[in-house]
């Protein structure tokens, strides 16, 4: 018992510490005081106590939830009642207090504490419902922490979202081949009994490691030593060689990132190059391709994700998203995947000691030198056995060779539509694979392109067609031509419209419907949250009676609550975080569709001719539609499924279908922007069939 006291004790001291630690880092529990989710849950509650002192709303729900409480309240003191009565009982009967089956400890604190919690406060909500509001209170400022760093993203001056950090790819090739070489010399220097009275013999290890651990904003925090770990015995320090970091760019956070990045980079290359090491000196052939490429690749992905420099300052659009919170996150998609999409350029490491050189390797006995010089000797022919792999391009597709038809009349459409084929696939996959900006803008430029074509077709051929119809019919008296322009025009209109109506309905679901998706999906699931914190405050009261009933251990029947708890905390977070992730995965995922979409069409359809292309354009739109709302769908899932990795059950937001009823709203949007075209088109049409038939009439009197 006393060792478990020690255990409590000592473990509530590391609590008390343990925010010196967090708050260290640039964190605050304070929202804007602008925010907006936190207003509108003002609005509905009002006034919760020191959780939401600045509520708008009526002093309505808070009379209810006053009732609402007290009712509860008398229930709970019904069950303890029960409990007071039955524990006697058993107390009596077994010999024991409140009996064997129930807990002399936990019981008792349960009941008062659970009572305490349902006793209504001034404000009319009960204690727990205002430590459930600080739960959610909290969990908004953790969720504006999150979208701050967002806003710092586009509004600064780094790579945000979509930009590029370039590194000299040629001097990251050089430190990994050189890094190769001393995981060889380690390897050797470790275990090769050459070496066996330099290393062994004197309990020394070869290892890499950082050459001034102290500290993390010297010169030193950025050199990576391969040699003995020993201040008292430098003469191996670098025995194996030693990288350093390029100079602090103005761009990254601070020389300590910067450092720990470069770091990080060193250590997983090296570590990365220990199996391929061992091969060389064992003389196996490569298991693995590409290892200098791998290697640079480890280099440069570490290295050009440092942190980067938050803005100075802000502009009038970026401190508004500040000020409004996370709740907005949603509306700035287009401004994420535009603002703060730099070219940055950092330097590339270099080796400051080459590996089998220096003052380190040549204190070596001649035979550990040997050793290590003969296994270097050995990379050539090591490397020779690895392939090579060139990486492929962003906008590359895959190449398929075309299935062989038959000759016959889908060879003739072939030849014949085959380069308007070729170069609509071409289209589509240029603009959205090389958009700086990302799939969803090109989407939609190409929706918007295709609305606006669809629009002036039939626009051409309306007008077109009573300019030309007109006169015609007016000189019938002269030429009898009326009817036989009326005829063309009458097969012409409904095969027109009926290509536009295509075109349009495509366009308008791609332009119109595809750029709001990250708004819809982030505005629903946040509708979702909202409602998920009012059943948190109606259910505080029936959590506190779950303390009280004398059933259930430790935390009795409210224990399913604290995994409830920690979802409504951290679902604004989750959502933000789904969401930059989403804006990322969508632009992913298009150029996978691309990669394969326009090679298997290519490989599999032939003689699909005109109207087969409209087909694919709209089959290509649908799927990357799909494909859109699928990648989005992270802002809600990972609140809804997050906490099932620790035992919860997952959240059924509605989102998904308030998705498809606002998918089934643009449709009809558009099926009535169809309409109009169908019926002004009808008019004419009959009307060209009524001239065609006067037009007739007349030539059979004449």
């Amino acid at each position: 018992m006393k060792r478990n006291t020690l255990l409590i004790s000592l473990l509530g001291i590391a609590i008390c510490f343990l925010p010196s630690v967090v708050f260290a880092f640039d964190f605050s529990w304070q929202s804007p005081d602008n925010d907006k989710s936190l207003f509108y849950l003002g609005q509905i509650f009002g006034p919760v106590g020191t959780a939401l002192p600045n509520g708008s709303g009526n002093a309505l729900i808070s009379q209810l939830f006053s009732v609402f409480n007290i009712a509860v309240l008398t229930l709970g003191s019904i069950v303890v009642s029960y409990t007071i009565i039955l524990s006697t009982i058993n107390t009596a009967q077994e010999g024991e207090v409140m009996g064997r089956k129930w807990s002399s400890l936990w019981i008792p604190l349960r009941s008062a504490v659970g009572m305490a919690f349902l006793i209504p406060t001034a404000s009319g909500y009960s204690l727990l419902q205002m430590l459930m509001m600080e739960v959610v209170v909290h969990g908004v400022a953790a969720a504006n922490q999150v979208w701050a760093k967002v806003v710092q993203a586009f509004a600064g001056s780094g790579t945000g979202l979509n930009g590029t950090v370039s590194i000299d790819n040629g001097q990251l090739a050089t430190v990994a081949n050189n890094l190769l070489k001393s995981a060889i010399c380690a390897d050797v220097l470790n275990s090769d009994l050459a070496c066996n009275s330099d290393i062994a013999a004197k309990k020394r290890v070869i290892n890499g490691y950082q050459s001034d651990s102290t500290n993390p904003s010297s010169a030193g925090a950025g050199v990576f030593n391969i040699g003995v770990q020993d201040p008292n015995d430098t003469s191996l320090n670098t025995v194996c060689g030693s990288y350093s970091a390029a100079a602090v760019p103005s761009s990254v956070q601070d020389a300590a990132s910067w450092y720990a990045s470069n770091q990080l980079a060193f250590g997983l290359t090296y570590s990365e190059l220990q199996l391929p090491a061992a091969e060389v000196i064992s003389n196996t052939p490569a298991t693995s391709s590409n290892i200098i490429g791998g290697a640079t690749n480890i280099l440069y992905g570490n290295i050009s994700s440092s942190p980067q420099k938050p803005p100075v300052s802000l502009d009038e659009q970026t401190q508004q998203a500040l000020d409004n919170g996370w709740l907005f996150a949603g509306s700035y998609y287009f401004v994420l995947i535009s603002n703060g999409n730099g070219k940055l350029t950092y330097g590339a490491p270099t080796t400051s000691v080459t590996p089998g050189s220096g003052t380190g390797f040549t204190s070596l006995t001649g035979g550990c030198q040997s050793a290590v010089t003969t296994a270097l000797g050995k990379i050539d022919a090591y490397m020779k056995t690895s392939t090579t792999s060139t990486p492929t391009p962003v906008n590359a597709v895959l190449s398929l060779n075309s299935v062989p038809t038959p000759d016959g009349f889908s060879s003739a459409m072939d030849a014949i539509d085959g380069p308007i084929n070729n170069f609509m696939n071409q289209f589509m996959a240029t603009l959205t694979t090389n958009d700086p900006r990302g799939a969803i803008p090109s989407l939609a430029d190409i929706g918007s392109e295709v609305l606006n074509i669809a629009q002036t077709i039939w626009f051409a051929v309306m007008i077109a067609a009573l300019i030309i119809m007109l006169p015609a019919c007016i000189m019938e008296m002269f030429q009898p031509i009326c009817a036989a322009v009326a005829a063309v025009f009458a097969i012409l209109i409904p095969l027109v419209t009926a290509v536009v109506l295509i075109l349009w309905s495509v366009g308008a679901m791609i332009g119109i419907y595809l750029p709001l998706v990250p708004y819809l999906v982030f505005t629903f699931t946040a509708l979702g949250w909202v409602l998920l914190v009012i059943e948190t405050i109606v259910a505080a009261p029936i959590v506190a009676l779950g303390l009280v009933s004398p059933a259930g251990e430790h935390l009795g029947k409210a224990a399913p609550a604290v995994l409830l708890v920690v979802n409504v905390f951290l679902r604004p977070s989750l959502m933000v975080i789904g969401f930059v992730i989403a804006s990322k995965l969508a632009d992913v995922m298009v150029a996978m569709l691309n990669y394969g979409f326009f090679a298997t069409l290519s490989s599999s359809v032939h003689g699909a001719g005109l109207f087969g292309t409209i087909a694919t354009l709209g089959l290509y739109g649908g799927t990357c539609v799909a494909i859109i709302n699928e990648c989005f769908s992270l802002i809600h899932v990972l609140p809804d499924k997050i906490v099932r990795w620790i035992g919860g059950q997952a959240e059924q937001s509605r989102t998904k279908e308030l998705m498809a009823e606002a998918k089934k709203g643009a449709e009809k949007g558009v099926e009535a922007g169809a309409g109009v075209m169908k019926g002004v088109s009808g008019a004419l049409q009959k009307q060209a069939e009524d001239w065609k038939k006067g037009g007739g009439g007349e030539e059979e009197e004449g």
